[in-house]
């Protein structure tokens, strides 16, 4: 998050969108990006149907969303 505040985007936790909370919003050039990293923990494979529904809603409201497992959130980066 750091990193990306450094380049000049804007990164709010937990926002808010009709009945959902999206993890982290990035915002900037006029852009948005809702990221949802939450893992298997929150995000079962039981929750794939109920999450790509949700997906699906947020891409017809505009948003354009990435997802990425817990565990690769966290990487060091350049690889160090």
């Amino acid at each position: 998050m750091k990193r990306l505040l450094a380049a000049g985007y804007r990164v709010a936790p937990q926002w808010r969108v009709g009945a959902f909370r999206i993890d982290l919003v990035v915002e900037g050039d006029g852009r948005r990006l809702a990221i949802e990293c939450d893992g298997d923990r929150y995000h079962p494979l039981e929750k794939l149907p109920e999450d790509m529904d949700r997906q699906s809603i947020l891409e017809r409201m505009g948003w354009v969303s990435h997802t990425s497992a817990a565990r690769n959130s966290f990487a060091i980066p350049n690889g160090r």
